[in-house]
């Protein structure tokens, strides 16, 4: 058994619970939470705590699952209506949901040319304050030629 159905399965929320979720989950109902809190009787507080225990929010968020699952229809056909008219984004959201339709997107340097990437070495020295990373303020490259980033040329 999944960790979640643990944790709910003996949960059975309150009539408060119940009712505060409701609300919660209402879209239309544009009030802060301290308004709902006071329609069905209970403290802010209350909601905080109940907000801290794993049941409760798992039970709120099936109850938002659910919610929403019976929207999709509702969703798709609003889309469908929008791309009926002529309308061209909501055609390809359409196929997008849908799956028959896949941004692609393409990442690259300037001019089209590849991506440089920049890599910065941080000395141990110069994070502990030893001092080891002085080197480099004093003019030694402590850097192996072969870690340069001008490794064609002759210095060491």
């Amino acid at each position: 058994m999944p960790e979640d159905e643990k944790i709910c399965k003996d949960f059975v929320p309150t009539a408060e619970q119940i009712a505060i979720i409701e609300l919660l989950i209402n879209p239309d109902d544009m009030r802060p939470a301290k308004a709902k809190c006071a329609q069905v009787g209970i403290a802010e507080s209350t909601l905080w705590r109940w907000r801290q225990d794993p049941a409760f929010n798992k039970y709120l968020q099936d109850r938002v699952h659910k919610y929403t699952d019976s929207a999709v229809a509702d969703g798709y056909m609003a889309i469908i209506r929008k791309m009926k008219m002529g309308d061209i984004p909501a055609a390809k959201l359409f196929f997008e949901l849908r799956g028959e339709i896949k941004q692609k997107h393409e990442v690259s340097g300037p001019k089209g040319g590849p991506v440089q990437h920049a890599f910065v070495c941080v000395w141990e020295g110069e994070l502990d304050g030893s001092g080891a990373g002085d080197a480099a303020a004093a003019g030694d490259n402590p850097i192996p030629a072969a870690l340069s980033a001008d490794s064609n040329s002759s210095e060491p």
